[in-house]
């Protein structure tokens, strides 16, 4: 189930990373008269501007498109495991304050180095929201139309799910990296990417 999730929800959120491709490749050729062509008209700027809001986010929609893959994969109803998933991802992202006290979320872990943790809650959040769904749930006659059911039972499922990730969250500051997206780059994509880049991975 977990694989099929995955592989449904990756191959989803190709119309985003490929949609964008051709752009991709213009704004990144080496070649003078276009590259000044850009500068000029100001193309350029908006093409970098159209990548960080989709292949550099990639994270973000690979959390929403495998969360409701695996979401339909257990049952789940509605649009819940979704929304309670990019929830979720981006309450786990430290929030950045500027100097005059105004909050942002900075699109640092939206992107590649928040792709392993996007991709564990897209499959822990629905997980969850599939066992709690069967003891806490609220119930709703069948009088109320779906869509109003979809919504309205997952809500005692959606309080204990943010809680404990808040918690997790608030757990985190005591440790030396402060934050999960921190701790899971340092502890298991740098030690990967390191042993992928190493000659004996290369040569075997």
């Amino acid at each position: 189930k977990v694989v099929q999730g995955l592989m449904a929800g990756m191959m989803s959120t190709m119309p985003v990373t490929l949609g964008v491709a051709l752009l991709s490749i213009l704004v990144g050729l080496p070649i003078p008269p276009l590259q000044d062509f850009l500068n000029s008209t100001g193309l350029a700027s908006v093409i970098n501007d159209v990548l960080v809001v989709t292949m550099n986010l990639g994270a973000l929609y690979m959390c929403a498109s495998v969360s409701h893959s695996f979401g339909e994969v257990l049952g789940n109803k509605g649009m819940a495991s979704v929304v309670a998933s990019i929830g979720v991802a981006l309450l786990l992202i430290p929030l950045g304050r500027t100097e005059d006290g105004m909050t942002f979320i900075p699109t640092t872990y939206m992107g590649s180095n928040g792709l392993f943790v996007a991709l564990v809650v897209a499959l822990v959040v629905p997980a969850l929201l599939h066992f709690l769904m069967k003891h806490i749930a609220v119930p709703l006659p069948d009088s109320v139309p779906p869509f109003v059911s979809n919504s309205l039972s997952p809500m005692l499922c959606a309080i204990v799910i943010f809680t404990s990730f808040t918690l997790l969250k608030w757990g985190m500051t005591f440790t030396a990296w402060g934050d999960i997206y921190t701790a899971v780059n340092a502890i298991i994509s740098t030690p990967v990417m390191g042993l992928g880049s190493s000659p004996a991975a290369v040569l075997i």
